[in-house]
């Protein structure tokens, strides 16, 4: 019993010791980062693909109606110049719904962005935009469903 009263206290002891100690302090990692879309841009979104390469996308408004779809990837601490994938009327903008980049082994492979189509007010199609390789222009096109 005398043994049983031991290992009961020092049992409570070690849990007081515990809750008594101070808590870790975990380390603060700060990084800050200039945001690489122009005024009047909307609707950033940020990829980071298995290899670590970080794209955004973002639509800038250009005129009332008038959007371009852009993008830029980060390498070696910066932002690389934004490329316009895209201007035009007809993209389907709302704050839910937005486009997105797409990145696989370094390069950025595909767009995917929204475009009105007749039928209503909330009506639009899915567009996949890739990088023409021979022209380097991103002007290949895929509506995948028509829905």
């Amino acid at each position: 019993m005398k043994q049983l009263l031991r290992v009961f206290a020092l049992l409570l002891t070690l849990i007081f010791l515990t809750f008594c100690s101070e808590p870790r302090q975990q380390p603060v990692y700060e990084f800050n980062l200039n945001n690489p879309a122009d005024t009047g841009s909307r609707f950033p979104f940020l990829y980071s693909d298995p290899g670590g390469l970080i794209s955004m996308s973002w639509l800038l408004n250009i005129e009332e109606d008038i959007y371009a779809l852009q993008f830029t990837t980060y390498r070696d601490g910066m932002w690389t110049a934004p490329q316009t994938t895209r201007i035009a009327v007809d993209y389907f903008v709302n704050w839910a719904d937005f486009p997105s980049v797409v990145s696989f082994e370094g390069e950025v492979i595909a767009l995917h962005s929204l475009r009105k189509k007749e039928g209503g007010p909330y009506a639009y199609d899915i567009d996949i935009t890739f990088r023409d390789e021979e022209t380097g222009r991103w002007d290949r096109v895929i509506t995948p469903h028509l829905d």
